[in-house]
């Protein structure tokens, strides 16, 4: 398990707080740092689930938009952006294509944004040996 440090803020009350990438391991090789996003939501399938306001409004609150997701990994400099826990998760409602394409129109991102599935595994490369 990752510890987020605990001037990040973060805990059991306050999972969604906002924090700078920390260091997770380092060595002379590598140094590997994470932000944690708590969940990714997209803003017009939650809305158009049917949940009345006051809900769509929280999710909004305590989750970041899919569209947000390339600011928020370009601002922490990431290589990288992995999307994880969504709501909503039923590819019913939005399947993983539709996932992606928001993830691709999210301003602001040079690097990759990909959409997790559980088990997925993502090799590190150091910097400038690829994305």
């Amino acid at each position: 398990m990752i510890e987020p440090p605990a001037s990040a803020g973060a805990g059991p009350v306050g999972t969604a707080s906002r924090m700078d990438p920390f260091p997770v391991m380092e060595n002379d090789d590598v140094k590997v740092t994470a932000i944690l996003v708590h969940e990714a939501y997209h803003r017009e399938a939650v809305a158009a689930i049917g949940y009345p306001p006051a809900v769509v409004e929280h999710v909004g609150a305590v989750h970041t938009e899919v569209g947000d997701l390339g600011a928020v990994g370009a601002e922490a400099e990431a290589r990288r952006v992995v999307i994880s826990h969504i709501l909503p998760a039923d590819p019913n409602l939005l399947s993983d294509a539709a996932w992606q394409r928001a993830a691709d129109q999210s301003a602001r991102y040079p690097g990759r944004i990909t959409l997790g599935n559980d088990l997925d595994r993502f090799p590190l490369a150091k910097p400038g040996k690829g994305k």
